[in-house]
């Protein structure tokens, strides 16, 4: 077991017990298979774990994140057969699969494991890139190799990127560019995914907004769970603050690629769940 997964247990176990004791005493059931499942997208450092902490705190679920090796090997999902096997095993109402490194494929899941449902998260790219900046600075060299030889980069970065997101990035990105507006151009690609497979016009997807999510948690966790069909306990949202939000100053971005992150979070306005 890795170090990631002995701290999420060693921090939840309790928590897991006592849901475990809950549907036990309930005399919940495997449910076998076909049955309900829900996969998590959206660009790294915007929220999904925050998400999928306030689903964790529901005894009517069982979440599997990436550092699960049950599910997942090098933090991608492992083949379907795998999955549905641990679905149908689930004593819970809902399976939840993050699907990080895959979300260019979170259409194309949803129906491999009809009836399925998909949550995408946003942030505000100048967040997400200070995020970045903090813990994983390494990600705009990956978009500087992915300009030189997209056919080279071997890896999820590049998963499902289409030809006009590669285009753009030819068009914006140069050998001087700052790491903050690398980052940020890598959260316009995988943004952009959410867009190229039409998720925005998907009745099966809910698509959350980070900021109102932390800023107004009781309202929007509501509406998350009657979109998932999901009893509400407003437990679920006691760990949730806003302190995130704007925590650090504006990341320096060029102009031209903030242009292109404007556009795109205007483009999510009219999906995000009210």
């Amino acid at each position: 077991m890795s170090f990631r997964e002995q701290l999420f247990l060693l921090k939840n176990r309790p928590w897991l017990l006592r849901k475990r004791a809950v549907r036990l005493l309930r005399g919940d059931k495997p449910q076998g298979w076909p049955r309900p499942v829900m996969f998590m997208g959206g660009v790294p450092r915007s929220g999904t774990n925050l998400t999928l902490e306030i689903l964790e705190r529901s005894v009517d679920t069982d979440v599997f994140r990436e550092a699960d090796r049950r599910a997942f090997s090098r933090f991608e999902l492992r083949p379907s057969d795998v999955l549905k096997s641990l679905a149908s095993r689930s004593t819970a109402r809902l399976v939840v699969f993050k699907a990080l490194l895959d979300a260019h494929r979170i259409r194309a899941l949803m129906g491999e494991f009809a009836p399925a449902k998909g949550v995408w998260i946003t942030r505000h790219y100048d967040d997400s890139v200070n995020s970045h900046l903090h813990r994983f600075p390494g990600v705009g060299k990956r978009i500087a190799a992915i300009v030189a030889d997209r056919g080279g980069v071997k890896g999820w970065e590049v998963a499902g990127m289409s030809e006009a997101t590669h285009a753009l990035l030819r068009k914006l990105h140069h050998p001087g560019m700052n790491a903050a507006s690398a980052i940020a151009l890598f959260w316009y690609t995988r943004s952009a995914l959410y867009f190229e497979q039409r998720l925005d016009t998907d009745p099966r997807v809910a698509t959350l907004h980070y900021e109102t999510l932390v800023q107004d948690p009781d309202r929007i966790a509501r509406r998350l769970f009657a979109f998932l069909e999901l009893p509400y306990d407003p437990f679920v949202v006691g760990r949730v603050h806003a302190d995130s939000v704007r925590k650090h100053k504006v990341p320096d971005i060029e102009p031209a690629v903030r242009e292109v992150c404007d556009a795109m979070l205007a483009r999510f306005e009219p999906a995000y769940l009210r």
